[in-house]
């Protein structure tokens, strides 16, 4: 025997295979599927088709029936088989005496089937072990039905048998007039009806086997190979030698409707959303009027006979004589797709259709059609920034809620995936991320589905993203432009975006040199904030720069240059000279005079504080720079005769409780962290034997306003909730001419102020 070939997916997407026992969760537990012979399912059926997987057995078979996670049927090599409904794989097979052209039933654990050895089996749904045979003595072409604990089974004899499920025990037999060959016993109610080739449709008491009615359905020449349906009070079959399709009541057996086609009708009606859908040799599909059998549509599929049909989600599956299945729309009769699975010139048998997917068999093999599914990805960028925010989607079709989608990603290039997020679909299949790059490249993105019992795997094409290092911004100050030759100037700055440790190389040169030579590295503070205290020795105009060589995510900036000019100290009396006036004056008394009158070096008498900026946000990371100076009565600045402890005090905010101005040194700077309280906060710097400073900080609402459309937008969206875009990136920008934030060279608004931007 063949083993199962299973369709895969070429790598990186997994095989669809699901190794499992459980239930059938759909079942097709008989011919033409339930007791009504309606060939309606509610189990869902492949919206865009593949082939999972195929079995090739010694011989052909007239179709499968699903239960238990398994597919059985039965060939004309003599076996029956149970397959792994899932993967094909062959579970156990079962020989009889001779070749099987019947469809098998399962009920209570257990698989029937009639051959035609003449023999009934009841098999062990689990392992194909024999539990009972019955034996008719002839060939058995009928399909079995089971109900209310009876088998059900028309024979060549030309009777019609009710076994006992549990023994195979004979309850009762009816005999028509002539052979039953291929018609099927379907069961309403308490009636039984099964075509025989006496050429009558007959009705049956189900419990006892008495003929309730007959009705005339072919002139007896022809096999009645139809099998009747039922639904709604009336019973319906095809006709081979009339070539009509016909609705009878029931109950009485009265003629209610007929309706001629182009051919011979040897397939059974399929009954649903209130139509009678049934195939003729003229190569055509008819969907009738379930009430008065009016033709709503015709479908050509033009390929010989046309077998039978089965109908599920909204489509009838129709196989052809040239090797294709045909799903048409229920309503229309529209083609939705067709695929070909069988040879030239094989014809289907009648599909089975189970958790979504449709079992059939063309020739000796028998198929397993499940759906394909597509999966989308798309970039809101494709070109971006270390620390930008690239909005992923995509959609899943067809759609699944909650189901898992694998983003991958790789560097443009190399060969290995890397698995970057997974993230869940909303119930019309559409996913998201919000993806934000934490390095520099080119980069390749798809999504990935492992597929369910439903529908294959299945993967996106692939996406392109170039991701560039983000700018930074070095900012320096100093704290006087002018001094004087042995003085200490502060010289401070920030670093954005804030790095903690960054080593920051201050720089000079003469002013009008080329070439830059480097003062000191220093490192920034956990707010991105460095300070150096620079004694300037050397007269002379100088230019100052701060330099950052950058990371692996953010480029790297340089201030500003800031000028400053030494000037040369004042002149000292020297020893030298004092003697020489004495000398000149001839008296001592002269030079203590001078001495005295020498003025008195100053002395601080208070304080001076000042913020930088004045307003910050209220948002709990703002940060003020607050410089506190020694000044004298005059408000000079005065440098300190010793180091000076100063105190502060904020009414909001975080501040260090006190800091130490140097020796030598007239300031000192320290920062103010804002809190989440909008508001006017005071901030006083206090000193042993100064007067108090005070200056006043305004803790301010952050704002942010969408840089595509200006409105308002909450601080922690991703997406402008007014327009739906995302925040632009870029390496260009701009400062906005109202507030002078740094935004994106094509920001149409500012994101602090909102004020609009010249295009």
């Amino acid at each position: 025997m063949i083993p199962a070939t299973l369709f895969s997916h070429s790598d990186p997407l997994k095989t669809f295979v699901t190794a499992h026992n459980q239930d059938t969760e759909y079942p097709w537990l008989m011919f033409l599927h339930d007791l009504e012979h309606t060939s309606y399912t509610v189990s869902p059926v492949p919206r865009i088709s593949a082939v999972l997987w195929s079995y090739t057995m010694g011989g052909t078979s007239w179709g499968p029936v699903v239960a238990y996670g398994k597919v059985f049927l039965g060939s004309i090599d003599k076996k029956v088989y149970a397959l792994d409904q899932m993967t094909g794989a062959k579970i156990w097979e079962f020989a009889t005496g001779n070749a099987i052209w019947v469809s098998p039933a399962v009920s209570n654990g257990k698989v029937f089937i009639g051959s035609t050895d003449g023999k009934v089996y009841a098999l062990d749904q689990s392992n194909g072990a024999k539990l009972w045979e019955f034996n008719i003595g002839v060939e058995i072409g009928s399909s079995l039905s089971v109900a209310d604990g009876k088998v059900y089974v028309g024979s060549i004899d030309g009777k019609i048998y009710a076994l006992d499920e549990s023994t195979g025990a004979k309850i009762w037999e009816f005999a028509t007039g002539k052979a039953i060959v291929f018609s099927s016993p379907a069961i309403s109610g308490d009636l039984l009806f099964i075509g025989s080739c006496d050429g009558y449709l007959y009705a049956l008491d189900k419990y006892t086997g008495r003929e309730r009615w007959r009705a005339e359905v072919s002139d007896g020449r022809w096999y009645v190979i139809s099998s009747p349906a039922v639904s709604g009070g009336k019973v319906f079959i095809g006709s081979s030698a009339y070539n009509k399709t016909y609705a009878f009541d029931a109950y009485t057996g009265s003629l209610i409707w007929e309706y001629m086609t182009g051919g011979r009708i040897a397939a059974s009606p399929a009954i649903a959303y209130n139509k009678v859908f049934i195939g003729s040799t003229d190569g055509k599909v008819y969907a009738l009027d379930q009430s008065n059998g009016a033709k709503l549509w015709e479908f050509n599929i033009g390929a010989g006979a046309v077998l039978q049909s089965t109908v599920a989600d909204g489509m009838v599956i129709v196989p052809s004589g040239d090797g294709k299945i045909y799903a048409l729309h229920q309503s229309n009769g529209s083609k939705v797709w067709d695929i070909t699975v069988g040879g030239a010139g094989e014809s289907g048998t009648y599909p089975a259709i189970a958790d979504g997917k449709i079992y059939i068999v063309f020739g000796n093999t028998l198929y397993a059609i499940i759906s394909r599914s597509t999966l989308t990805i798309s970039l809101s960028e494709t070109r971006t920034n270390v620390g930008g925010t690239v909005i992923v989607t995509g959609k899943l079709s067809p759609a699944r809620l909650n189901a898992s989608i694998i983003i991958e990603r790789r560097n443009e290039g190399e060969t290995t995936w890397r698995t970057l997020a997974s993230v869940l679909t909303n119930a019309t299949g559409h996913y998201i991320y919000s993806w934000v790059p934490d390095a520099a490249g080119s980069f390749e993105l798809r999504a990935i589905w492992e597929g369910d019992a439903y529908a294959l795997a299945s993967q996106s094409s692939t996406q392109t993203i170039t991701v560039e290092l983000s700018p930074s911004t070095l900012s320096i100050s100093i704290s006087q432009t002018r001094t004087r030759a042995g003085s200490t100037v502060t010289i401070e700055g920030s670093l954005s975006p804030v790095r903690s440790g960054a080593s920051i190389v201050i720089r000079w040169r003469r002013e009008g040199e080329t070439t830059w030579r480097t003062l000191t590295t220093v490192t920034t503070d956990a707010a991105g904030h460095y300070v150096y205290n620079w004694r300037a020795d050397t007269e002379g105009s100088f230019e100052l720069m701060a330099y950052w060589e950058g990371d692996a995510s953010t480029l790297a900036s340089q201030s500003e240059a800031q000028v400053i000019t030494v000037e040369p100290s004042p002149p000292l009396i020297t020893t030298e000279l004092l003697i020489a006036i004495i000398a000149v004056v001839g008296v001592a008394v002269a030079a203590i005079a001078y001495i005295r009158r020498r003025p008195k070096k100053p002395k601080p008498s208070g304080l001076r504080i000042s913020a930088n900026p004045k307003e910050i946000f209220a948002d709990g990371e703002s940060t003020s720079n607050i410089t506190v100076e020694l000044v004298d009565a005059q408000g000079n600045q005065i440098p300190a005769e010793r180091d000076t402890g100063v105190s502060f005090n904020a009414t909001d905010g975080r501040i260090a409780g006190s800091i130490t101005i140097p020796k030598g040194r007239s300031s000192a700077t320290t920062i103010l962290t804002s809190s989440t309280k909008i508001g006017t906060i005071s901030v006083t710097a206090s000193a042993r034997g100064l007067t108090d400073a005070r200056t006043e900080v305004i803790f301010k609402e952050k704002k942010r306003y969408c840089m595509y459309c200006g409105r308002r937008m909450p601080l922690e969206a991703k997406i402008c909730p007014s327009c739906g875009n995302a925040p632009p990136s870029g390496v260009d920008t701009k400062i906005c001419r109202n507030c002078g934030t740094i935004i994106p060279e094509v920001a149409r608004f500012c994101r602090e102020c909102g004020a609009s931007q010249a295009q």
